[in-house]
């Protein structure tokens, strides 16, 4: 396809050039070819405009500004174009003559690209100063991660075959960044004088263009050893050996088929090739300046043959940049002069290995694996997760995994998962890894391929007993798809181990399982009513004066009311540890003779038995009031170490006779923590009532900072001793900054009061602000006072007064400057996207406090959540009282916002009205919108607007970057003065670009402005 540049008949004569042979590439064939531009310019009709930025018809219509790299994706089809001057990337559908604009998030001043065969883009951004970067996105447009950042005068990129990303940058160093870890793993300096160009060759070694001493260089990145390829002669225009040979600056250079490097001399107006083999320079396409069609009204772009000889049809050549070749040899590329686009095509020339010129071979991000992929776990199960990437995101409710989801705790190459879904087998899980955020594919659970039935394990390789305690432990059926068990029948025993007699007692027993348990497990029964189960105790004598306990099970008939498949528990065991046992002893559960039907009557389901499941009698400690998260509940498949929201309404539920543990489990002696454990004193009462779960507040909100342990000793004697809280790591949700942007989906904060008088009581007005989507069930805080500077400290006690409508805390717990306030969930209903008055903090001011002092009310420890299974991450805005002075105006950003950009809480560059990254948006508007007050890329604010043809019609395409759980409005007027300003539409953020479009109809002016829901 060839673009029409001029109306009238094109000169045919040219000037003659001297021609010089050289004889020693007479053997060499140089490449022919036919030179057309297929976009930019000046297009038909529009003569005095070169530059622009305009997509749609790529012959006639679109434009760039100052094109640079460019890349081919897989198929060939789509050329990819760094628009530099227009900070975009450009995408041009080769066959279907359509141009427009693939990426502008991020993107600032882009000079070079490169493609892997999964079709994702990498994105060199030069920036301006120190502040360039390299981006990727996929195919979908997307931005997947910044790859790195802070580069100064980068200028080119390319890929190896081995997750290597290769950069030139700050003129004469090559970085080398590893694209699964984001890590900088090899910096070469000294790598040349001023790197224009890189490209990673068969053999491994690293091919750079130097325009500072106009050559080509050889580098071995793996020792930093250079070798001079070709010229490094004096500034000049000649073809030949090594030694002849002569550049003018050499910019982008790209890796042909045939051993060839394609070479873009950009000073002598030329693309050129280089023999790697031997240095040898040909000819590929235009002339020099000498030789421009004298009288053409664009010197130096001529469309024509791809040859040097100065006279005929030769095509000219002016400023070229970037190059890159497609599998079948066509070779692109830009020409920033005119800011075209050229094609070569019929060259000869073979493509590169794996096609997609300076792109290399592709980067895979591998799918993890997980063992074991099946099974129903209703005790939980810690999976075990492999990957050679660090971020590897799961979901268990059957939905693909992002980078919000849940993440997998990663050392080294292996995780694991804390499976915690009492009601679902593995086929729900899914697990994905992501380097940036480029996703693998994703990689899901299993139905059980043979149908079993035994006691699975559950976080641990062994069930672990206390030496005294009663275990509880299920028996599972899994099915294969489309079975179904209508009646069942299995024995289940307990054996010691040979080495001990220490037999249990008669008291090993089925449990009635039902939907107020602690752990709600999946039954056999069918439908609301109750399973109709017979259960027969037994024992046979064993060898060594041992014996076998047993219970034979059965669910016979169709009025037994069972049907079930996939998965259940078929029944819930008691199984008592002796108390003369001893640490390092084991039992042997197992299950016998299991055998079931699928219709109650004679028609077989073939039940298999897990092999057997070993019991260590081993003393495991618990944390008094830890029962959250609740795996099942026995010792060490329950708590965490920590005390929190929790852990608090697991107490508080079963102090109301709601989702409550055996009272014999360990489960139940965790949350019987009043009265509280002592020095010689094991606490509990052995029930759960009020006390016990204000007691679990009172160290969740850590008022009370004596902590204990329990657990079983020898003779089956409970015992006790002090330990501490775990703190919350880096890495948990509520710890550093998310990648998608800043979001909590709740703030609890207070108004700061101003003209208090000494002596006299003040009190200070509470609120809970709850994030779109987000509704609240329960919560907590604890709000201190505390004087600033050197007002004197309050000696009265601090009270919370509840608003009306909103119910007083199920509890109260005085400090000794604050109170601590708790709602279990159902204490408060708590609308999503709203502020909500919940009530004021009451105190005295102190009769020596003077005019000009001040009190700071904070909030600590707050914690929520609106069921049962959802976690929020809260943060906390803090509120001042003033002396007989003016309030201090009221503060927008939060404390945990200031602390996790600034470090601080108070600093100057952390002030509401503060713009530390000067982008024009002050602190206060970057914390409502998600944004990163240190970045000045980041920020509320449309990156593109353009107007793309779609068949006959013509659209306009908004779009901008987004952060996961804020949302978005546009909004249209027609003049720029913010009057009659309509809604055009809602969109929420998901951490990706976002997209507006519309019709573009009539010729009058629109303006649109983007807007974030408070």
């Amino acid at each position: 396809m060839k673009k029409a540049i001029f109306n009238g008949a094109r000169p045919s004569v040219r000037r003659a050039a001297l021609a010089m042979a050289v004889l020693a590439i007479a053997s060499l064939a140089k490449a022919d070819g036919q030179v057309e531009t297929i976009s930019g310019g000046a297009f038909q009709g529009n003569s005095g405009s070169h530059s622009g930025y305009v997509n749609g018809d790529t012959l006639n219509v679109a434009q760039f500004h100052t094109p640079m790299g460019l890349g081919l994706d897989s198929t060939g089809n789509y050329l990819f174009v760094a628009d530099r001057d227009n900070n975009a990337v450009r995408r041009l559908n080769l066959s279907g003559n359509v141009t427009e604009t693939f990426v502008t998030t991020g993107v600032h001043k882009p000079v070079a690209l490169a493609i892997d065969a999964q079709d994702n883009v990498y994105v060199l951004n030069q920036g301006t100063g120190s502040n360039g970067t390299l981006q990727k996105f996929n195919k979908y447009k997307n931005l997947l991660g910044t790859l790195a950042g802070g580069l100064v005068n980068a200028t080119a990129v390319a890929l190896d075959g081995s997750a290597n990303v290769y950069l030139t940058v700050q003129g004469n160093t090559v970085l080398r960044i590893n694209a699964v870890s984001t890590n900088i793993v090899g910096v070469i300096t000294n790598a040349g004088t001023f790197l224009r160009g890189i490209a990673v060759l068969n053999n491994g070694q690293i091919a750079l263009s130097d325009s500072g001493r106009h050559g080509i260089w050889l580098l071995n990145p793996d020792t930093g050893v250079k070798t001079a390829l070709t010229g490094f002669n004096p500034a000049g225009d000649e073809f030949g050996t090594p030694a002849f040979a002569r550049f003018n600056q050499p910019w982008q250079i790209a890796k042909a088929g045939g051993d060839l490097l394609v070479v873009v001399d950009r000073g002598n107006h030329r693309v050129k090739l280089v023999d790697l083999s031997s240095g040898i320079v040909l000819p590929f396409y235009g002339v020099s300046p000498a030789d421009w069609v004298a009288g053409w009204p664009w010197p130096g772009w001529y469309d024509g043959q791809a040859c040097d000889h100065g006279y005929g049809n030769c095509a000219e050549a002016r400023e070229p940049a970037g190059v890159t070749v497609a599998a079948d040899g066509t070779v692109y590329s830009t020409e920033t002069y005119y800011h075209i686009i050229r094609q070569i095509s019929g060259t000869g020339l073979t493509g590169p290995n794996g096609g997609g010129g300076t792109s290399g071979t592709n980067i895979v991000v591998t799918s993890p694996m997980f063992s074991p992929t099946e099974g129903y776990f209703p005790m939980g199960h810690l999976i075990t997760v492999s990957s050679p990437y660090p971020d590897v995101f799961y979901t268990t409710d059957g939905t693909d995994p992002t980078p919000t989801s849940r993440r997998v705790t990663m050392t080294g190459n292996t995780g694991t998962i804390r499976w915690d879904s009492p009601d679902k087998d593995l086929n729900w899980l899914r697990v994905r890894a992501y380097s940036g955020t480029n996703a693998s594919e994703v990689v899901q659970g299993q139905s059980v391929a043979a149908n079993r039935i035994g006691v699975p394990y559950g976080l641990t390789p062994q069930i672990y007993a206390g030496i005294g305690a009663t275990l509880v432990l299920p028996v599972v059926v899994d099915l294969r798809p489309n079975d179904r068990v209508r009646s069942f029948q299995f024995r289940v025993e307990v054996t010691p181990d040979p080495t001990h007699a220490n037999n249990i007692s008669d008291q090993f027993r089925t449990l009635p399982i039902s939907k107020n348990d602690f752990i709600p497990v999946v039954t056999a029964a069918q439908g609301g009513s109750p399973g109709e189960y017979s259960a027969t105790a037994y024992s046979i004598p064993a060898s060594g004066g041992r014996l076998q306990r047993g219970l034979a099970i059965s669910a016979i008939g169709t009025n037994a009311n069972i049907v079930f498949s996939n998965y259940a528990v078929v029944a819930m065991l008691a199984v008592p540890i002796p108390a003369t046992a001893a640490e390092g002893q084991t039992y042997e559960i197992k299950v016998l003779e299991a055998s079931a039907t699928a219709d109650g009557l004679q028609t077989p389901i073939a039940l298999p038995a897990l092999p057997p499941t070993t019991i260590l009698v081993t003393n495991v400690a618990y944390t008094v009031g830890d029962s959250s998260p609740g795996s099942w509940y026995n010792a060490g498949s329950f708590g965490d170490g920590n005390l929190n929201n929790g852990d608090v309404n697991n107490a508080f539920y079963a102090s109301l006779g709601l989702r409550v543990p055996p009272p014999f489990s360990d489960a139940y002696d965790a949350m019987d923590t009043y009265p509280a454990d002592g020095h010689g004193f094991v606490g509990g009462d052995g029930l759960i009532r009020y006390l016990d779960w204000q007691l679990v507040l009172r160290r969740a909100l850590r008022l009370d900072l004596e902590n204990w342990q329990r657990r079983w000793s020898a003779g089956g004697v409970r015992v006790n001793e002090t330990t501490s809280l775990m703190v919350s790591q880096a890495g948990q949700p509520d710890a550093g900054l998310p990648t998608g942007g800043w979001f909590r989906e709740a703030l609890v904060g207070g108004i700061s009061v101003g003209n208090v008088i000494p002596n006299q009581t003040v009190e200070v007005p509470v609120y809970v602000k709850t994030a779109p989507g987000c509704s609240l069930a329960g919560l907590q805080f604890l709000t201190e006072v505390t004087p600033d500077g050197p007002a004197p400290a309050i000696t009265q006690p601090v009270q919370f007064i509840a608003a009306g409508g909103i119910a007083a805390p199920g509890s109260q717990v005085a400090s000794a400057n604050g109170v601590g306030c708790g709602w279990s969930l159902g204490g408060v209903n708590l609308s999503p996207q709203t502020s909500n008055l919940l009530g004021w903090v009451r105190f005295t001011v102190p009769a020596g406090a003077q005019s000009g002092q001040t009190y700071t009310v904070r909030f600590l420890n707050a914690d929520g959540a609106p069921d049962s299974n959802t976690q929020y991450t809260f943060e906390t805005r803090r509120a001042t009282v003033a002396v007989q002075t003016a309030a201090p105006p009221p503060r927008i950003v939060s404390d945990e916002w200031q602390q996790a950009f600034f470090d601080a809480i108070g600093t100057p560059e952390g002030d509401d009205a503060a713009d530390p990254d000067r982008d024009g948006a002050a602190n206060w508007q970057e914390f409502l919108a998600g944004t990163d007050p240190l970045d000045a890329e980041s920020r509320l604010a449309f990156r593109s607007l353009e107007i793309q043809q779609t068949g006959s019609q013509q659209q306009i395409v908004l779009r901008w970057p987004t952060v996961f759980g804020k949302v978005y409005e546009v909004w249209q007027s027609d003049g720029p003065d913010g009057s009659a300003w309509t809604w055009r539409r809602t969109i929420p953020g998901n951490g990706n670009e976002a997209e507006y479009t519309e019709p573009l109809a009539g010729g009058a002016p629109r303006f649109y402005r983007l807007r974030i829901q408070p």
